[in-house]
């Protein structure tokens, strides 16, 4: 089989899954209990991270905080997270974003919340990218919200 159809045939396969886990979620109705309150969390910092407000995305991440992505060759923490923040919101501007939610564990005051995101920026250029790929984040309920502990993944190529 040819590499074109192979790729085709992936893409398709993926296609598949992710209207399988759509009308999986649709036919036993609302998510499981506090589901919604973690997903909520997650856009909370998503939107200020795109709002460029690094001290509101940085307080739902919490003191021990650690993230590796993909393209990364070591992880981070919180303090090299504010570094390159600080470094991309001069090089880059988010145009658009979009993420959705593809699972999400509880374990008592930890969830895991897998998604995968789509995002359009503006460059140093001012050339658009449109980027996406795949995410895990792993949080703990502190007073009144989730805080991420740890994350990992990145661009999908």
């Amino acid at each position: 089989m040819c590499s074109t159809m192979m790729k085709i045939r992936k893409k398709n396969y993926l296609l598949l899954g992710i209207l399988f886990v759509l009308l999986s979620a649709e036919a036993y109705g609302q998510a499981p209990s506090g589901h919604a309150e973690v997903w909520q969390n997650v856009e909370k910092y998503w939107n200020l991270w795109a709002e460029r407000d690094l001290d509101g995305f940085l307080d739902y991440h919490h003191i021990a905080y650690t993230g590796w992505d993909y393209n990364d060759a070591m992880h981070k923490n919180k303090k090299t997270t504010k570094e390159w923040g600080e470094h991309e919101f001069k090089t880059r501007e988010i145009i658009a974003f979009t993420i959705s939610a593809i699972d999400i564990k509880i374990h008592n005051n930890t969830a895991i919340a897998h998604y995968y995101y789509s995002i359009i920026e503006k460059n140093a250029k001012g050339s658009e990218e449109r980027r996406s790929g795949r995410k895990t984040d792993v949080l703990m309920k502190q007073t009144n919200k989730w805080v991420m502990t740890a994350d990992h993944g990145g661009d999908i190529k």
